[in-house]
């Protein structure tokens, strides 16, 4: 079987999207592409015409569907498109939801453990800014604190779902929070110097 692509935004919610999508298809290999609107087009018409494509979380347009229209191509989004979208053979999802791993949990329905849909209900605490829980903003901070392939260290990381940090994850959080907090008190020194 061929590896399936996940393209996705570069984000918390993107790499849920990963997450679900894993767990639900356990025996599937997949690559994940964290990317935005600019650069799908390359990657759509670059990908394997016969390898499952799955596009989540990015806004999306009749062009985009149009340069990727086959049965193995899946559009997903949690806001409603602006104009119709025509598909002749891909599938194309867009609903208004809170952020688009809860559209996906309502589309797969999936038998999830505790510790995974507790991941979940947070990444989508975080992205639709309801901010209930602290570990929310910690995940958000620890998803910008990795280098490299951000989405794919997130999913190895998180792999079987919420769980304790780690002394290493709880340091990165602390020094990207005291990183916020130094930006933000040079915008606030600098907004005093141009209103002073």
């Amino acid at each position: 079987m061929r590896k399936s692509t996940i393209l996705c935004d570069f984000d918390l919610d993107g790499a849920g999207c990963c997450l679900l999508t894993k767990w639900v298809h356990p025996n599937r290999e997949f690559q994940f592409i964290g990317t935005n609107e600019k650069e799908l087009m390359s990657y759509l018409s670059e990908a394997d015409p016969k390898a499952p494509v799955f596009v989540y979380d990015i806004a999306f347009d009749q062009s985009h569907i149009d340069i990727a229209d086959r049965p193995n191509v899946v559009f997903v989004h949690h806001h409603e498109p602006q104009t119709n979208l025509i598909a002749k053979n891909c599938k194309v999802i867009c609903h208004q939801e809170t952020s688009c791993v809860k559209l996906l949990q309502k589309l797969y329905q999936p038998d999830l453990s505790d510790a995974q849909n507790d991941l979940l209900s947070f990444i989508d605490d975080y992205d639709c800014y309801d901010l209930l829980y602290k570990k929310s903003l910690f995940y958000n901070m620890l998803f910008w604190s990795y280098s490299g392939n951000k989405i794919e260290k997130f999913v190895e990381a998180f792999e079987n779902g919420d769980r304790p940090f780690s002394d290493l994850e709880k340091n990165m959080i602390k020094l990207y929070a005291s990183k916020m907090l130094e930006t933000a008190n040079r915008m606030k020194f600098g907004m005093m110097m141009i209103f002073s």
